[in-house]
């Protein structure tokens, strides 16, 4: 089977191209070496962040600096010892794992971030509205207390109501005729 061209790249970056397998046993070693790959991207990663070193990590996980370095740069196969040992010591590698061995198209993934983006500004505008009406709720509870405490008479009606009839006195002043 022939080396990808971005072969250097394992562990490094999370997108890498792979090779397609012919033979059952091929296509179980590929996906063998991408679940590897995206783990060996998640520990360094995570190492990095910690502003950890191969050496450091390899020396807290009692494994020599030459074997941690093979398995992640690929060349040596990863056991289930050196996913509990970053499991341990580096926390949540598991579920990252997911995120990073995708079977959606770039597209797909595309469209999923956007439709996901639009989610969250959604549910922040209703957020907003909720906390506003909140505040008016809160504004015009305060401004009936503060008239009921300065006017203990019932407040006007509002101007929108029907206007009062004139009374006969006033039509009578208008119209002398009558």
């Amino acid at each position: 089977m022939a080396v990808p061209p971005d072969r250097p790249y394992f562990g490094k970056v999370a997108r890498i191209s792979w090779l397609e397998g012919r033979t059952e046993t091929e296509k179980k070693r590929i996906a063998t070496a991408r679940l590897q790959h995206a783990l060996a991207v998640k520990i360094t990663g995570t190492l990095r962040g910690m502003r950890y070193n191969v050496r450091s990590y390899a020396k807290l996980a009692g494994v020599s600096y030459d074997r941690m370095a093979k398995v992640l740069r690929g060349e040596a196969l990863m056991r289930l010892e050196d996913i509990a040992d970053a499991e341990r010591l580096l926390g949540l590698v598991i579920p990252a794992l997911l995120e990073v061995n995708e079977t959606r198209s770039p597209e797909q993934i595309a469209a999923d971030q956007k439709i996901e983006a639009a989610l969250k500004r959604r549910e922040a505008l209703n957020l907003m509205r909720e906390a506003i009406a909140a505040e008016l709720e809160l504004a015009k509870a305060g401004e009936i207390e503060y008239n009921d405490k300065s006017n203990p008479s019932p407040p006007d009606p509002p101007s929108s109501t029907k206007p009062k009839a004139a009374t006969k006195t006033a039509t009578r002043a208008r119209n002398p005729i009558t």
